[in-house]
């Protein structure tokens, strides 16, 4: 990797590159900008930071480690990642459909972590996403409830107070205007009514609106179909009986 071999980094010209991280906000697709905190299960050590932002973990061949178990905590706006780092994969044992697991074949390709935000993240303006609480029945907040859009294939966990706030990754074709909004639709085509196109008054007619998800393995689960209005925030919330 560039960064790796940059003649700048001269304090790590004597070291050994076991593997680097590159940490990336999922909403933005950028480099995270922070300092965030790092921990290997197996060893008390932390990495260092190359000019570009590559963080670096070095001379771990010293300790004859098969894996390393990362844990990432980026600060309150994110959630703590996980992974299992294979650094020998000729005689570590692993699970490799596991999406938590990466495999270090070659120490300068970067290992990518993206970081899903909490509920305390600021969203751009112009983000489709949703946000609100899980409450009981008796109006209790729920943590650790798992929130979901099953039409765009995304889940978020409720944190401590209930709260919770998800992404929606909408697609032009699925945006229509209707009534002065732009609205998330479903089972639509895309044929000239989406959000550069013209206006369509009565979308409610023949286009769905997506559903949530909320399930909670002692409280149980509630479906519901929601609006979501585009690039902006929705507020939606939920009780589990």
């Amino acid at each position: 990797m560039t960064e790796w071999n940059n003649p700048r980094a001269t304090e790590y010209r004597d070291a050994h590159l076991s593997f680097g991280v590159i940490l990336v906000d999922s909403i933005t697709g950028n480099r995270l900008g922070k300092t965030p905190q790092f921990e290997l299960a197996e060893l008390d050590t932390d990495p260092v930071r190359t000019p570009s932002g590559y963080w670096a973990f070095t001379n771990l061949g010293n300790f004859d480690l098969d894996t390393v178990h990362l844990t990432v905590d980026a600060g309150r706006e994110y959630f703590t990642e996980e992974r299992e780092i294979v650094l020998r994969p000729d005689r570590a044992e692993y699970d490799p459909d596991d999406p938590d697991t990466v495999v270090v074949e070659d120490p300068t390709d970067g290992v990518r972590i993206d970081f899903t935000p909490t509920p305390a993240y600021r969203f751009p303006y112009t983000v489709t996403h949703v946000r609100g609480h899980v409450n009981d029945a008796d109006g209790n907040p729920v943590p650790g409830a798992t929130v979901s859009v099953p039409d765009f294939d995304v889940s978020v966990e409720s944190v401590e107070k209930g709260e919770y706030a998800i992404h929606v990754p909408v697609e032009k074709k699925n945006v229509y205007k209707n009534n002065g909004k732009k609205l998330v639709k479903l089972n639509g085509h895309d044929n000239g009514n989406g959000a550069n196109g013209g206006r369509i008054g009565s979308a409610d007619d023949y286009l769905d609106d997506p559903t949530m998800e909320v399930h909670h393995p002692d409280y149980g689960s509630v479906t519901e179909p929601v609006e979501i209005e585009a690039g902006t925030r929705t507020v939606h919330y939920f009780t589990l009986e």
